[in-house]
């Protein structure tokens, strides 16, 4: 195969688009106790709780373990990627904190 082959069949990057609408704050229930957080655009939920000094347990941070699991209460939200949720854990709910891109002007997750 030539490089001018290559160069064709190679798949194109996909750009990133952060969302247009985002909290102001992000909502964290832990342990029954209600705390906001300041979010900026292009922010996970991750980076956003490590800022605002909230433990949320983490490994991989490529969205393949699961560890970082959360439920989104309210609002929604982009996951970048996701190689740990089943459908069903989606629907019931749960994200994944170290993807999970707001995309709606109220965001409340409750950590496990």
């Amino acid at each position: 195969m030539s490089e001018k082959d290559l160069e064709t069949t190679a798949a194109e990057p996909k750009a990133v688009t952060e969302p247009e609408v985002v909290p102001e704050k992000i909502t964290f229930i832990v342990d029954s106790q209600r705390k906001r957080a300041n979010y900026f655009a292009g922010e996970t939920i991750l980076d956003t709780a490590r800022r605002a000094g909230i433990a949320i347990a983490t490994s991989c941070e490529n969205g393949d373990c699961g560890t970082c699991m959360i439920e989104l209460v309210e609002g929604e939200v982009h996951m970048r990627q996701n190689q740990a949720l089943s459908e069903e854990d989606q629907r019931s709910g749960c994200i994944l904190a170290c993807q999970s891109v707001p995309t709606s002007k109220k965001c409340t997750v409750e950590i496990y």
